[in-house]
């Protein structure tokens, strides 16, 4: 946490050989503290994906992550995806009991 303060937006938006960001591990690992630091200081890092397509929003679902996806959906939303991207987040919340048990 302490790092980010001397880190620029750009140094956030660095990619491993994955082509994941610090922010697609960070909501991976479920870790919602460093997920809210890290997307309210470069709100661009929603939209990077990795080599296979995925958001770190959609990634945080695959692996059921509820309390990052919450935090993504409701704080960054999804209003310029295609329809397949919320279709395709949609299942895989579904997939993940998401619903019902936490609302």
């Amino acid at each position: 946490e302490h790092l980010l303060t001397y880190m620029e937006n750009k140094d956030l938006e660095l990619e491993n050989s994955s082509s994941n960001t610090a922010l697609c591990l960070a909501a991976t690992a479920g870790n919602v503290k460093m997920v809210k630091i890290m997307a309210e200081k470069n709100r661009a890092l929603v939209a990077i994906t990795d080599s296979e397509g995925m958001t770190p929003l959609y990634k945080a679902a695959l692996y059921g992550n509820y309390e990052v996806v919450k935090y993504l959906y409701e704080n960054l939303g999804g209003n310029n995806w295609a329809p397949q991207h919320h279709s395709r987040l949609l299942l895989q919340c579904v997939e993940n009991n998401m619903f019902g048990k936490h609302m």
